[in-house]
């Protein structure tokens, strides 16, 4: 029970703080703080940082970027397999093509908000667009909540490196992961 109480605590954070409130509509004591977006594993200031690492050619970071532009989930042109039904343990298991689309819209994501390279923001709001209008519930034996929980971070991550990108559809994310995400942790 701690377990799945814990869990509807960080996805309802993710939820919120990513997609839920603005300034406008939180109270007083919160909107003074402000939510700065990107704000979840990055901020403006990261993604600055990493720029002038990368143009100034010092390591490591020039060596992890060089892995992220060789890795196989960051090229742009990935064709989404996104499907109404993930199951996660049990027969039919299909938890394999939700990852690796997410891992893929992540690294492209990443891409397109260091460079502005607009072939990786296509391609991370494509798949993105395309699993929050199919996905409709996460199933399976209990490992759902642990697919849920990993891989509904990690989807929070990358739309929100792309909630201003021309094209992404930030409301149909917002349901998804209140319907299908947040939901399999109240029911």
């Amino acid at each position: 029970m701690l377990k799945r109480i814990l869990l509807v605590s960080i996805v309802f954070c993710l939820v919120i703080s990513t997609f839920g409130f603005t300034e406008k509509t939180l109270p007083k004591a919160a909107a003074s703080t402000g939510f700065a977006h990107p704000g979840l594993l990055h901020t403006k200031e990261d993604f600055d940082r990493i720029k002038q690492m990368i143009n100034e050619g010092r390591q490591p970071y020039l060596d992890g970027w060089n892995q992220l532009l060789s890795s196989p989930l960051s090229q742009a042109g990935w064709k989404p397999r996104a499907t109404s039904t993930i199951i996660r343990g049990g027969s039919g298991q299909n938890v394999a093509v939700f990852y690796n689309d997410i891992a893929r819209a992540y690294q492209n994501a990443l891409r397109w908000k260091i460079t502005g390279d607009t072939a990786n923001g296509d391609t991370a709001r494509d798949i993105l667009n395309a699993w929050s209008s199919n996905l409709k519930t996460i199933s399976g034996n209990a490992d759902r909540y642990l697919a849920a929980g990993i891989y509904g971070y990690e989807l929070a991550n990358a739309a929100e490196l792309m909630r201003d990108y021309p094209g992404f559809n930030v409301e149909q994310m917002q349901n998804m992961l209140l319907t299908v995400f947040y939901k399999l942790f109240i029911e």
